[in-house]
Order: C-alpha cells, then structure tokens, then sequence
C-alpha cells in the first residue's frame, strides 16, 4: 500500500476529505474491506457504463457504511461480481472488486472513500486499512503574518492590528517519507487572565455530507476537498512552495458550504488584535493523525497596540 500525499495537488494545497488514494501498479486487484451489496453507482463522470475510462465500485454493508473503489478498469469487473450487482446480493470481505487501470497521464490508484449513510457523515476511510503508524504528526510552526498578507512572511512576537495564524503540519507514516495530511487539528489561546478560544478546527474521522439525491446512499458527489469552497479556506495558498501544510488557524466561514460551517472551526480571522487587551498570549496547536498519534506546538505573543 502506497498512500498518496495529496500535497501540492495542481498546485495548490489539498485534502481528501471522506477519500485516500491508494498507489499501486496497474492491474493490481483491488478487494472489498467489508461484507455488503455491490453496485456500479450510475450519473458519475468517469464511469464507464457512461463512456468514462474507469469504473467505480461501492460496497453498502448492513450498518449503514458505504465504501467505494474508484478507477478501476472496466475490463476487470468480473461476471460473479456483476450478477452479485444484478441480484443486489451481498459479497463477503476480500472479494475482488477489479484491478487497477492503467492510464496514460494518471498514476495508477483507486480512490477509496467511505461514508455513514444513517448518519450523514463522510468517514476519513484509513480506519478500515490495516497499517502501521506509531509516527507522531509533526508540527514545524505556528505562523503569526499580517492580515492580508498572502506571502505569510513570519511576524516577530509582538504583534498589532490583525494578524493570521497558520499551523505548518503533516502526517507522517512508519516506513514512508512523504507528507501526509494531518486528521485533526485542535487550537486553544490563552491570555494570562483566561482562555480566549479553545476548538476542533476540523476533524476528518467525520464530516457532515450532504443529503443523498435517493435512498440508494450515494455520497459520491459530495467533498473530497478539493473544491475551492473549502480547499481555499482550510488552507492558505502562499505563492511559494512551504514544507508543510499550511492549515488556517483562523480564516472566515463565509465560504464554506452551509452543512460543514459547524464541522470548520478557526478562529475567525483575521484576529482583531485592537480588542484584545496588550499583554501576552498563548498559541497550542494539537494535531492528530488517523491511528490517534499526537504532537502539540505552543507559540508565545505579545498584543501591544
């Protein structure tokens, strides 16, 4: 199993939310996690019952949790797996779904997502991968900049008028060197008095989703984080390249979509530094990833209008 960074995604910064890509070579089988009933979900782009070049599969088990494969090569479908998807019969864990599709410009993967159809939430889909992590996430720093300022050019630590905090973090994973997401970013600011804010920015382990079209528990449609609405508000989008993700510690919410606004939780920004008393204050930033492994970073700054 090779897990896909997803840094620097068309370049910019991106997140599957709901969905991990999972690199492999062509024509590597790509099998079920869970027992449920198959189907090849229909009005997607890319399918190939609609001309597209890859198919997607998904699993609905009996509890409710729908897990889906895309990019897999149509050739590959097999006829026990399709006459499973006529009858609507369930298959059991580890039944071959298909091999992965060999594409001339995009490496070979299946996007694997997954979603809680009775609670209407998106599933980060790691929890059903068996994989070693003991790795902590890394923090490399807490940046203070200058509302507006979309170079994030680092602030000594007195600070006036409205600053923006951004949290440089990534995930790491035994035996791989690349940059992963992180799952869970927790913030809390303290004056010397009392605590200012204290939140969960986000939390990938679940997200609100968007109602289904129909009972048939299609969440496919919904984020996988690259939509801008989001993208550009989870994250910063600096003109040069950072060495790790730069998550919005506080940002606006307008943007987001209606049914994520109480999932996203920045400060809002930019801080209005003016209505805080001068003094000094404390940044704790705690990331997790997705096997529980955490680190935190605190940042000290002193309000001096």
């Amino acid at each position: 199993m090779i897990l896909s960074p997803n840094l620097d995604f068309d370049g910019s910064y991106s997140l599957h939310l709901g969905a991990i890509d999972l690199h492999q070579e062509p024509g590597t089988p790509v099998y079920s996690v869970r027992r449920g009933i198959p189907s090849l979900p229909k009005g997607r782009k890319g399918d190939s019952e609609l001309g597209g070049w890859t198919t997607t599969v998904q699993v609905l088990s009996d509890d409710g949790i729908l897990t889906y494969f895309m990019h897999l090569d149509p050739d590959s479908i097999s006829l026990s797996l399709r006459e499973h998807i006529e009858r609507k019969e369930p298959i059991e864990a580890g039944t071959k779904l298909g091999v992965l599709y060999k594409h001339q410009t995009l490496d070979s993967h299946v996007h694997f997502g997954a979603a809680d159809c009775q609670r209407h939430l998106r599933l980060n889909p790691q929890s059903f991968l068996d994989y070693k992590d003991t790795e902590r996430p890394r923090i490399l720093s807490i940046l203070l900049s200058e509302g507006g300022d979309n170079q994030l050019v680092d602030l000594p630590g007195t600070v006036s008028g409205e600053v923006e905090l951004t949290l440089l973090a990534f995930d790491t994973v035994d035996g791989m060197k690349k940059k992963y997401p992180v799952n869970r970013v927790d913030l809390e600011i303290f004056s010397w008095e009392r605590e200012v804010y204290s939140a969960t920015v986000f939390d990938a382990t679940a997200m609100p989703a968007n109602e289904p079209l129909d009972n048939r528990c299609e969440f496919l449609t919904d984020y996988d984080g690259y939509s801008p609405a989001l993208g550009d508000t989870l994250y910063r989008h600096p003109r040069e390249r950072l060495p790790a993700f730069p998550i919005a510690l506080t940002a606006k919410k307008e943007s987001v979509p209606d049914h994520l606004k109480t999932w996203f939780n920045p400060f809002p920004g930019p801080w209005k530094t003016y209505l805080y008393p001068n003094g000094f204050y404390t940044v704790i930033a705690t990331v997790f990833d997705a096997k529980g492994n955490s680190t935190s970073f605190l940042r000290v700054l002193k309000i001096q209008n």
